[in-house]
């Protein structure tokens, strides 16, 4: 059927464009695997967003420091005492955490592995807290660019 036939062209990477109904060719998005055209760029719009925001947020620097074995480490250990997300268990819900967060950022001072300055999240609520302190970074140099 029809159907099929599209399904079975959608899932593939790469499609002939030189066949009839000329579909463009396609590849898998660099971050979340949809497909996206083969000639732009390697993300989405919405992964090319938000991988623009994270390096604006972290400096080359701080993602190196979670890529090192200590941190590694550290973040499942953490995990392990704390399977559940802490803002979850705070409004009675249940649900498994994903993240290892900085309660008071490194870059603020926080101490990288000091057990009080971590905390369990989902990908949800931890998505909220680093927009939120993304916003703070922005308002910060926002007012700093201001002054001088």
């Amino acid at each position: 059927t029809d159907i099929e036939s599209a399904s079975r062209q959608s899932a593939s990477p790469e499609i002939d464009p030189q066949k009839e109904g000329h579909i463009p060719i396609i590849k898998y998005c660099g971050g979340c695997r949809d497909l996206i055209p083969k000639d732009g760029p390697p993300r989405c719009p919405s992964c090319t967003t938000k991988q623009n925001r994270e390096s604006d947020f972290y400096s080359t620097r701080e993602r190196a420091f979670y890529g090192k074995k200590g941190w590694k480490k550290a973040r499942l250990v953490q995990l392990q005492e704390e399977p559940l997300c802490r803002l979850c268990s705070e409004q009675g819900n249940v649900t498994p955490a994903q993240v290892v967060d900085h309660i008071v950022p490194i870059r603020n001072g926080g101490s990288p592995f000091d057990k009080n300055n971590l905390q369990s999240l989902c990908k949800p609520h931890h998505n909220q807290k680093t927009a939120r302190e993304l916003n703070e970074m922005k308002r910060e140099r926002s007012k700093n660019a201001k002054v001088h």
